[in-house]
């Protein structure tokens, strides 16, 4: 009994659990083992090589069990009865309960290293559990029923870059530009809004690549067709505006770009808008600026969130440098729809941190490509409320 001087030990329970839980789990399939030797051996079609010890890794620890190993005599091929019977491959150790683990546990949020938290008593490495996710085929089955749009669509749109090893294992950079689209949000809480109807997509690739605008464009199309009951005119059409449509992003100029493609409402993302207009006048880079002019935050701030274009201009330009205007000045209508009612805000920002950022865990951390594209898929289906199918 796991008692301490009167104290009940957590730590001798939890291992004493875990050990009785290994122990029925090998229990079963050396029985299983068994069983296939006296009722299913046909010697005219399977020959008894040997018995090996295999090395099976469980959510409740490594095994390593002495399994008889078999040769087909038709196809001349070795087989493992109870890897079969378990469903993996001769070749892979982990079993399907501890793949699926992982990737549910992804597939809610968590991070590689809050997974291996979760899994003490496997006792494998964070290369091990990478391996696992790449080399597990993951399916995204789309949702039957679409979104409907009764006023508008928003469409968020950002993007980041993140170095990944590809298969020989050279570092490359790679963009990846994330699109978060919703109808509109309701207050759960005091200060809290929640986006309604929300779906998350994502395009990867090289800056090298040179993606074109029409392959966004056509990428961004079809994601919105696919989950949203909308009617959108095409950029091929005589008459393609999209009123129902609202772009929102920090003011790159393929976001503007998108926003002209679609012909749909721009907005600039209020965060990088006031981010601007601090650095400008209050600090530069974290430290407090020598000259801080309060007054003209105040101003400009005001005007930039209720959408006074000219008055905003006018006091940006004797008073901020040239990169800090001209960043204002080539947004004027993101700047002038800041103000409008349907105007809700932008979050791309947010939404680069959640999925990203939050994968990597913050750190300077280089994953391999399939891994983190089975990662992003695998977190992009739980945020869309779309289920995953493994594929073992």
């Amino acid at each position: 009994m796991p008692w301490i001087n009167d104290k009940y030990d957590y730590d001798t329970f939890d291992i004493q659990h875990a050990n009785q839980k290994l122990e029925d789990y090998n229990k079963d399939l050396l029985d299983y083992d068994y069983y296939w030797y006296k009722n299913k051996y046909d010697k005219t079609k399977f020959k008894l090589i040997q018995r090996r010890q295999k090395l099976l890794i469980n959510p409740f620890g490594k095994s390593y069990l002495p399994l008889r190993i078999y040769k087909n005599l038709e196809t001349n091929e070795n087989i493992i009865p109870v890897k079969q019977a378990i469903g993996i491959p001769k070749y892979k150790n982990c079993t399907n309960n501890l793949t699926l683990f992982i990737i549910k546990q992804i597939h809610k949020g968590k991070r590689q290293s809050d997974i291996k938290d979760m899994l003490p008593y496997c006792g494998i490495s964070k290369q091990t559990y990478s391996n696992i996710i790449k080399n597990t085929k993951i399916e995204i089955q789309l949702p039957i029923k679409k979104y409907e749009v009764k006023d508008y669509l928003h469409i968020d749109m950002d993007d980041c870059f993140e170095y990944l090893a590809n298969e020989q294992g050279i570092i490359e950079k790679y963009c990846i530009r994330i699109f978060n689209c919703y109808t509109h949000k309701i207050n759960i809480y005091k200060n809290r809004n929640q986006l309604q109807n929300k779906i998350w997509a994502y395009m990867i690739f090289k800056p090298s690549d040179n993606i074109t605008q029409d392959k966004v464009y056509e990428f961004v199309y079809e994601t919105i067709i696919n989950n949203y009951d909308i009617k959108l005119n095409y950029l091929t059409d005589v008459f393609w505006q999209n009123n129902n449509l609202i772009i929102g992003g920090d003011g790159a100029l393929w976001i503007r770009a998108m926003a002209k493609w679609f012909g749909g409402k721009y907005i600039l993302d209020c965060f990088h808008g006031i981010r601007y207009l601090w650095k400008a006048f209050i600090n530069i880079k974290g430290k407090k600026k020598a000259n801080t002019n309060w007054p003209n935050y105040f101003d400009t701030s005001f005007n930039f969130k209720n959408g006074n274009y000219n008055e905003l201009i006018n006091i940006l330009k004797p008073n901020v440098d040239k990169q800090t205007f001209n960043y204002f000045a080539n947004n004027e209508q993101g700047i002038i729809n800041q103000g409008k009612d349907w105007n809700i805000g932008c979050h791309a920002e947010s939404t680069v941190s959640h999925l990203v950022k939050s994968l990597k865990g913050y750190g300077a951390k280089s994953y391999n490509y399939k891994t983190f594209v089975n990662m992003l898929n695998t977190r992009i289906a739980h945020i869309n409320n779309q289920n995953i199918v493994i594929c073992y």
